[in-house]
């Protein structure tokens, strides 16, 4: 897609990680939702562990809104 073109024509290199991401933030911060933000339930839900599940919201920069509670 648009982001495989630009990687390749700006030589730009880091495309896994950020495809990645891209893949993950939406679903990760679905599941969270679903669940009430329930970090426990959502890593089960998600097949991981729970620190790795604080560690992606952290990196990936997921926050929960000020409006679900």
């Amino acid at each position: 897609g648009a982001m495989v073109e630009e990687y390749c024509r700006e030589g730009k290199s880091g495309l896994l990680d950020e495809a990645e991401a891209h893949f993950q933030r939406p679903l990760i911060r679905q599941v969270l939702m679903k669940t009430g933000w329930n970090q426990l339930k959502a890593a089960e839900i998600l097949g991981i562990n729970r620190n790795t599940l604080r560690t992606r919201i952290e990196t990936l920069a997921i926050h929960k809104p000020a409006d679900e509670g």
